[in-house]
């Protein structure tokens, strides 16, 4: 049972991360999707500040990243090649959605605010699966 939503689990996080390529690339090659991300960006633009809730999210997914590797740690000393997978992938998108988000910008990338999220959701997803696979070990 808990394999079959581990795997759910890892097939939702690859279609994010899938979601977030196609956003970029269909952004990047239609004229349309370009001015729907457009309108759709100054729409959200004029209801918050998007940068700064970028910069809180960032912290927020470094914060509960650490958090958990250093849960994992006391929790499952003997057993931590067990997670050693589980944690490698979970580290690894958070990786990417932190490289995502420092790297780009809105002035390089029309898809920014769109597939920002879109890779937070899948790191998101793999750190649930983390501490899921942690807390059921025990």
């Amino acid at each position: 049972m808990r394999k079959r939503y581990l795997c759910i689990a890892l097939i939702f996080e690859l279609l994010a991360c899938l979601g977030a390529y196609f956003m970029q690339y269909f952004t990047a090659r239609k004229l349309g999707m370009l001015r729907w991300v457009n309108h759709l960006c100054n729409k959200w633009g004029r209801m918050m500040d998007l940068d700064r809730l970028n910069l809180i999210l960032m912290l927020l997914v470094s914060a509960l990243t650490l958090a958990l590797l250093t849960w994992t740690i006391k929790r499952a000393k003997e057993k931590i090649r067990n997670f050693a997978p589980l944690m490698a992938a979970a580290v690894g998108a958070v990786g990417i959605y932190l490289v995502w988000t420092l790297r780009y910008t809105r002035r390089m990338m029309a898809a920014y605010y769109l597939v920002s999220p879109v890779l937070l959701l899948g790191a998101m997803m793999a750190l649930v699966c983390w501490a899921l696979a942690v807390l059921k070990r025990e």
